[in-house]
């Protein structure tokens, strides 16, 4: 990936244009708590902050392409070593963009407090967002798990009802009553479904034959 490519550019102005409104917010209400000019310092304030995004996220877009190309190199993907190159890129572009405005703003004795304040603030802003990063696609993770699983269950559903068939079959087959109706001799007998409901509507019939019949005894 190098800057001609469409999506580092969109990544860069991207950046820049996010830092160029955080920016103009900050000095907008630091204007606004101060009781200042609140058209210059939001001006101001958004300028310096869209140098200080496009310097910082050009260089992280250089470190980052640098530091995949070597990948290969040693038989590793870009997915392993994503988040340690993106802090070490996040880390040095922030110290060496922080350290690089500070000389330009107050001399050459700010340039290496310049790089230290930056380079901790982008390294922890960088660890931030790769602790939420990863958090989200954990819950990503996590919801499209359980609708596997609500899909499974639901597919083996059936599944599990010829399981339980199955087994009550089994149970009662080895019960008493099936035991008697195995012997020859034994009264009890046993019926299947369709046996069972024949006999059933033998008996309403007989049943409704009753009531007839009293009704015309009335």
């Amino acid at each position: 990936m190098n800057i001609s490519d469409k999506e580092s550019r969109d990544q860069i102005l991207r950046g820049t244009f996010y830092s160029a409104g955080v920016g103009a917010t900050t000095g907008y209400l630091v204007a606004y708590i101060k009781n200042k000019p609140r058209f210059h310092f939001t001006i101001f304030t958004g300028i310096n902050c869209g140098i200080f995004g496009l310097t910082f996220f050009s260089i992280r877009d250089a470190c980052l392409s640098f530091q995949k190309s070597k990948n290969p190199d040693y038989g590793l993907l870009n997915s392993q070593t994503r988040e340690i190159d993106e802090l070490i890129s996040s880390t040095f572009s922030g110290g060496l963009t922080g350290g690089f405005l500070s000389v330009l703003n107050r001399g050459r004795g700010a340039a290496l407090p310049g790089f230290i304040i930056f380079s901790t603030i982008c390294g922890a802003g960088q660890i931030c967002y790769s602790t939420i990063y990863n958090y989200r696609q954990t819950i990503i993770l996590r919801s499209s798990n359980q609708d596997k699983k609500l899909s499974n269950t639901s597919q083996n559903i059936p599944d599990d009802n010829t399981k339980e068939t199955n087994i009550q079959n089994k149970k009662k087959k080895h019960s008493f009553l099936d035991w008697l109706a195995a012997i020859k001799w034994s009264p009890v007998t046993k019926l299947s479904e369709e046996q069972y409901r024949e006999l059933m509507k033998v008996k309403e019939e007989q049943l409704e034959k009753e009531k007839y019949a009293n009704k015309k005894l009335d």
